[in-house]
């Protein structure tokens, strides 16, 4: 059992470690490393990469044409960019175009990318780049949901250790005999007033989880020219263009829709979000007086459609808080009570309040 608990515990280890590679190559794409990740957050690439799939970024020194490379752009208003090169000029700079973009970023403004600005190219086999679906979405939201990793550690501890004091063998440390477990240690944690504020605990935290999900930003991504009769909007042409939403909970929701720059109308403003239901909603977008590719952001904030619309609105146009604080605050209230009541059941003696636990024993024991 011993053997087991060691076994649990390296591979923990190693999935910690990787968690933090992970962290470090998908939040931090401009770091130094020889081997990074990244991810598309536009349409510009599908569809051989389509928005929010990962790959794999690795430096070199030699970039050739078709080589779709990740670069910090001068002009386009995004922090990184990840086109493919189509062609390469005399002096060692090169000319990049998204798969689904109908002009290179040169002819809408961007100057001939350099090679101090590459971060690296995509890792390709026989020029297909291997993909890492959804790793977009799960690199925004690793960060919110830090709390759930960190539970899994406690989790994962309390498991080797319950293994380690439940073994029938006992190690040594410096010729003496490790004192095994007993029930009465760790009785205090099958008490139903514990098991009661863990349940609640975690069940707030599924509710917590679910709409931090579902508060998300959607990316629309154009660009402007200034020749009429392109797909493309035209130098201060207002456009509008339609996004898809659907809640894949189970939890309805009243989503408000930010716009991130001003002059951009959501129609609707708000939307009531049931559970599995699909919707459209509509932004109008007036083009910049600058030739070049642009992305606007669109702020979803969700909150659990479970008091009338009119106080969360209220509640919104306080602040953006408010509603979450109104909303979670029961629970936070009833685990903190339930915390109370066990350290105070605790405190009157182990013997005599899990009186219950003692014809468990055998059964524990086996």
């Amino acid at each position: 059992m011993d053997k087991l608990t060691n076994v649990i515990g390296k591979a923990f280890y190693v999935f910690f470690i990787l968690g933090l590679i992970f962290i470090i190559t998908s939040r931090f794409i401009g770091s130094e490393l020889p081997i990074t990740l990244g991810y598309v957050y536009s349409e510009s690439m599908e569809p051989t990469i389509m928005t929010n799939d990962g790959y794999i970024l690795i430096s070199t020194r030699e970039y050739r044409v078709n080589d779709i490379i990740t670069f910090k752009p001068k002009f386009l208003k995004q922090p990184y960019v990840t086109h493919r090169i189509v062609e390469v000029k005399e002096n060692h700079t090169f000319i990049t175009q998204g798969d689904n973009n109908p002009a290179t970023d040169q002819k809408v403004g961007e100057p001939f990318v350099e090679q101090s600005q590459i971060i690296g190219k995509v890792f390709t086999i026989n020029g297909s780049p291997i993909i890492i679906p959804r790793l977009g979405t799960i690199s925004e939201k690793f960060n919110i949901f830090i709390f759930i990793f960190i539970s899994m550690v406690v989790v994962l501890f309390l498991i080797g250790y319950l293994f380690k004091g439940f073994s029938k063998k006992t190690k040594h440390y410096k010729g003496k005999k490790g004192k095994r477990i007993r029930i009465i240690h760790i009785s205090t944690f099958f008490d139903p007033v514990f098991i009661a504020c863990c349940a609640i605990l975690l069940l707030n935290a599924v509710f917590v989880g679910v709409t931090v999900k579902s508060s998300n930003s959607d990316h629309i991504s154009f660009i402007v020219v200034s020749t009429k009769g392109l797909s493309s909007p035209t130098l201060g042409e207002e456009f509008t263009k339609e996004i898809s939403l659907e809640n894949k909970t189970w939890m309805p929701f009243l989503v408000f829709l930010e716009p991130e720059n001003k002059g951009i109308v959501t129609n609707p403003p708000i939307l009531n979000f049931m559970s599995n239901q699909h919707y459209d909603y509509n932004t109008t977008i007036i083009a910049p007086q600058k030739v070049g590719a642009y992305t606007e952001t669109i702020h979803k904030v969700a909150y659990p459609d479970v008091l009338p619309d009119k106080w969360i609105v209220t509640m919104y146009s306080k602040h953006k808080l408010l509603p979450l604080f109104v909303i979670f605050l029961p629970g936070l209230v009833l685990n903190i009570g339930l915390y109370l009541w066990w350290i105070k059941r605790t405190r009157l003696g182990r013997r005599k309040v899990y009186k219950w636990l003692i014809p468990f024993r055998k059964y524990l024991r086996a």
